[in-house]
């Protein structure tokens, strides 16, 4: 028996669009801390600086890099 198909997939700038709410919402159904919740929130739409310019994040997570809390 066993398998007789492989699927090998990248799905391109899957992170970048994941709406923020849809994050919260299911962090929020594991974390009932609404300080935890604000964080990741403010994690999510902390925004970019792309060449000087700065680029706020509507949607999508970042991945990897540092954050600092406002």
């Amino acid at each position: 028996m066993g398998f007789r198909w492989v699927l090998d997939a990248d799905i391109e700038s899957f992170f970048d669009n994941i709406p923020h709410e849809l994050i919260i919402d299911l962090v929020a159904e594991r974390v009932a801390d609404g300080n935890i919740l604000a964080i990741i929130r403010e994690f999510l739409t902390a925004g970019v600086m792309e060449d000087d310019f700065f680029l706020p994040t509507l949607q999508g997570t970042p991945q990897g890099g540092g954050f600092l809390p406002s």
